[in-house]
């Protein structure tokens, strides 16, 4: 009811009178801001507060500054802007705000928060080690993290670190460690887990060096009577407990301490009762031995000593006789001693003593005396005043042997040619040999040294050389010339027959004791069609031409070329008849030089075409048969036969091969069949240009094989060994057991191949290797190699046991090789090399040049030779052929040679010369 006048009042008071009445004045503004209070009608809500009213700015005081109803509202224009803080850390992030007076929930004033769904990040935050940027400030678990860990380096990699080198970090740097207890970071052996040893460094880091108990410390041993050496009472070694005065204080658990006297004051030593036997702690009365890394006072580096308690008993002491052992060798007085007497004993009892067999010592046995002029106390007729004899003993002892007028004094025989044979009219009585004297007396002429039992008969000089009653018989040596110095010769009858391109020798074919041979002649047209011979002679025989042959043997049809090979060898087919070999490497019976061999048995008593075995190849221009060696390879004691094929053509040209026919061979086959064969390794080597058996070159008992392949190498050539036993198969050149090349390019090294004998008496067979194109001392003079046995690696024939040299140009020496024989019978092997183009006796007349064995070392030429037999006539080619055997039964063996065209009795009929071999 009063709120009506009320307002009519304020009206009253607000309204003018537009008249000028005098009435009274009505303020409706009170607060003068220009705005009437809402108590007069108007809009100001506080008309007592000028800041208050519609047209006042909002701002945060809590009062409703603009009128509108709402207080503090966002638009307030000193809102403060807020951040939100959503993991409520304290600090918000600037890109979410709110802006309004009071701090909306989850909103704060503070920013720079780097992760708001992390509370433990947050600006002025402690950095630890969580993988969180705590602290904001853009880094994760830096250096200052307040629980980051130090880490100390560790240099030498022992997992110990240094703590003189410290590093905080959350995580564990390279080359740093979480501990400092490394004393030494420069070496890995050195730290809390290290073996201390006596070197003077803390090895286990524990603060002490060289302790006593060092992995390596020394024992010492206690030294009484400090002579320098220690003794031992067998107890155990004690460690050396530095400063340990007598006192032990933890020996918890030793039940036993009754006898340490040292242990009095024992506190804490709860199970100590009596320690029986605990000596060795230093200061501890009756230790004998310690350990320590440095030789403590009183202790000694030995247990020597056999006295310890006088000085002058040690190992260095002087014995003398007095019962004690005082050098301390365990012998008491015994020779060694100072005061020793020296006497010697006489084992003949002769009353004289033997100087060499002496006794020092205190006392001696019976046996002994004091006498020591006897110079044999093992006989008792030897004495200084025994009687002198003969007998290489000096009887009386005055240091002579023997004097010229000892009772049994020998008669010597003056040697004035000084030849080691005496003249039994001129004598000297005499126990030793006087100069110029021998004991043999049966020299037939006493002035020259050429004549006595021992020489060698000199052909020609009318003397008896050798004091065999006869004089003039004669072995092979000097310059010989083949057509007038020979035992005999044997020519072909017909030209072109080529007779003596082959010989063979060796073995007896008709049983008669003698060894026969037999002389091929590839070029004998028996039928007109030039299918070669081969002629066989008994030993003793007196034939001069082919037609005093016992025997012979021609080619079975056209172009056989029988005769270029012709071997005498021992049963091959085991009939009990050695054989006659010959072969014809051109034969086309089977192919176009396929080429065949022939093992023809014993005797026969007609002649004519060739039968017996045939190994023939079945290959064109295979040349089977070129070359053929003998040997038991198989170690059966069967023969067994090589036969070469140059031609051989595995795809490319003329690889060559070998092939082997085990013993015993008595049945024809193809090469096809051969029971071993051996492959060349290169196009065009001609593996297989020669073969030989070589006997047992690496002394395992069997007999070994040598291959030439003479165009091996640029045509150097080299020769291939294979060692037995074998089996049937195949192998290739590679599978040699070794091999010798030529020195230089076109030597054709391997054109030719021989068995040697044993040149150096070591039990393993030797071999000869021709090379008749090299050009060693001669263009083209060829040479001769001596390769000692085992060949068991790869060589070069520059590095063999000795080298024969041909000495004239385009001589071709080395083209035949003959070895293994003994011409002079002094049990060495001979050698005879062929130089079939020598030009010393005519052109291309040839040579054959003769080397009494053994060989020694070096390289020599043909010149040198014990012997050289010329061929005699221009284009013979004396030497193209050789072989030996003792064809008279005489026991030495005699040389066969070939001059294939030789024109004695007709144009290149050919020739073979016997030369016998005889004592020198």
């Amino acid at each position: 009811m009063l709120a009506l006048p009320l307002f009519l009042s304020f009206l009253a008071c607000g309204d003018k009178d537009p008249t000028g009445d005098s009435g009274p004045t009505i303020v409706t503004d009170e607060d003068g801001d220009g705005f009437d209070g809402i108590d007069h009608g108007g809009d100001d809500c506080d008309d007592g507060d000028a800041t208050v009213n519609p047209g006042a700015d909002e701002v945060c005081d809590e009062v409703d500054n603009n009128c509108d109803g709402v207080v503090d509202e966002d638009t307030a224009t000193d809102a403060s802007t807020w951040y939100q803080d959503a993991d409520g850390d304290g600090a918000g992030v600037i890109d979410v705000t709110w802006t309004s007076c009071a701090a909306p929930s989850n909103y704060v004033s503070e920013i720079g928060d780097c992760d708001d769904t992390e509370a433990l990040a947050y600006p002025g935050a402690d950095e630890v080690c969580d993988d969180i940027d705590n602290n904001c400030n853009g880094a994760v678990d830096e250096n200052t993290a307040i629980d980051a860990p130090t880490w100390y380096t560790d240099n030498d990699g022992d997992d110990y670190g240094d703590a003189n080198y410290a590093y905080t970090s959350c995580s564990q740097p390279d080359g740093y460690v979480d501990n400092d207890t490394d004393c030494n970071d420069t070496r890995s052996d050195i730290n809390l887990d290290g073996i201390e040893i006596c070197d003077g460094l803390d090895n286990d880091c524990d603060g002490d060096t060289d302790e006593d108990d060092a992995a390596d410390a020394s024992i010492w041993y206690v030294d009484s009577d400090s002579d320098g050496y220690g003794t031992l009472d067998g107890s155990s070694p004690q460690a050396w407990d530095t400063g340990d005065t007598g006192t032990t204080t933890e020996d918890t658990g030793e039940p036993d301490d009754s006898g340490d006297s040292g242990n009095s004051g024992d506190s804490g030593d709860s199970g100590d009762t009596a320690d029986t036997g605990d000596t060795g702690d230093t200061g501890e009365p009756g230790e004998t031995w310690v350990y320590a890394c440095e030789e403590p006072s009183g202790y000694a580096g030995n247990a020597d000593d056999c006295d310890d308690t006088d000085g002058a008993i040690n190992p260095d002491g002087v014995e003398v006789c007095d019962t004690v052992d005082n050098d301390c060798d365990g012998t008491i007085d015994g020779s060694g001693s100072l005061d020793a007497a020296t006497k010697y004993f006489d084992d003949d009892r002769d009353g004289y003593g033997d100087p060499s067999v002496s006794l020092t010592d205190c006392t001696h046995p019976a046996g002994y005396v004091a006498d020591n002029t006897d110079c044999d106390d093992t006989d008792q007729d030897v004495s200084p005043g025994a009687t002198e004899y003969c007998n290489d003993i000096d009887d009386d002892c005055d240091s002579t042997i023997d004097e010229d007028d000892a009772d049994d004094a020998d008669t010597w025989y003056a040697d004035d040619d000084a030849d080691g044979y005496g003249d039994s009219s001129d004598t000297y009585d005499a126990c030793d040999q006087p100069s110029g004297y021998v004991a043999d007396n049966t020299d037939c002429d006493d002035t020259i040294d050429t004549s006595n039992p021992g020489a060698d008969e000199i052909c020609e000089d009318s003397a008896d050389n050798d004091c065999d009653g006869t004089t003039d018989e004669c072995a092979i040596s000097g310059d010989l010339d083949a057509a007038t110095e020979a035992e005999f010769g044997i020519t072909g009858t017909i030209s072109y027959q080529y007779l003596g391109t082959s010989v063979g020798s060796g073995a007896d074919i008709d049983g008669d004791g003698t060894d026969d041979f037999a002389i091929g002649a590839p070029g004998y047209d028996g039928d007109n069609n030039n299918d070669g011979a081969v002629f066989v002679f008994y030993g003793g025989t007196t034939a001069t031409t082919i037609t005093g042959a016992d025997f012979y043997l021609n080619g079975p049809g056209h172009s056989s070329g029988l005769g270029e090979g012709t071997w005498v060898v021992d049963d091959l087919g085991n009939d009990g008849d050695n054989d006659v070999v010959v072969s014809g490497p051109s034969n086309d019976l089977v192919a176009t030089n396929g080429g065949s061999v022939w093992i023809h048995s014993g005797p026969t008593t007609s002649s004519g075409s060739i039968g017996g075995v045939e190994l023939y190849g079945t290959s064109s221009y295979l040349y089977f048969g070129e070359d053929v060696g003998f040997a038991d390879l198989s170690n059966d004691g069967y023969g067994d036969v090589i036969v070469s094929a140059p031609g051989y053509d595995d795809g490319s040209d003329t690889t060559g091969a070998a092939y082997i026919f085990l013993g015993p061979v008595s049945s024809a086959a193809s090469h096809g069949a051969a029971d071993v064969v051996i492959y060349g390794g290169n196009d065009e080597d001609e593996f297989g240009s020669s073969v030989a058996g070589l006997g047992d070159n690496d002394g395992d008992g069997a007999a070994d094989v040598a291959v030439g392949a003479h165009y091996l190498g640029n045509d150097a050539g080299a020769v291939y060994v294979f060692h037995g036993p074998w089996a049937a198969g195949s192998v290739n050149a590679e599978d040699s057991g070794g091999y010798v090349s030529a020195e230089n390019a076109e030597d054709l090294a391997g054109n030719s191949v021989a068995s040697a004998g044993d040149h150096d008496g070591d039990g393993y067979a030797d071999m000869l290797v021709g090379a008749p194109y090299a050009d060693a001392d001669a263009s083209e003079g060829g040479a001769t190699y001596l390769v000692l046995g085992p060949t068991t690696t790869s060589s070069s024939l520059s590095a063999s046991h000795a080298s024969i040299e041909g000495s004239g140009s385009n001589d071709q020496s080395g083209s035949s090789l003959l070895g293994g024989f003994d011409a002079d019978g002094d049990g060495n092997p001979d050698v005879a090399i062929g130089a079939p183009n020598d030009d010393d006796g005519g052109t291309n007349a040839g040579a054959v040049y003769l080397f009494y064995g053994p060989l020694t070392s070096g390289s020599i030429s043909v010149d040198d030779a014990d012997a050289t037999v010329w061929g005699s006539g221009n284009n013979d080619q004396l030497g193209w052929s050789a072989t030996a055997g003792d064809t008279d039964a005489d026991g030495y063996d005699d040389l066969i040679t070939g001059a294939r065209r030789d024109s004695t009795s007709d144009t290149y009929a050919g020739a073979a010369y016997l030369f016998r071999g005889d004592e020198r």
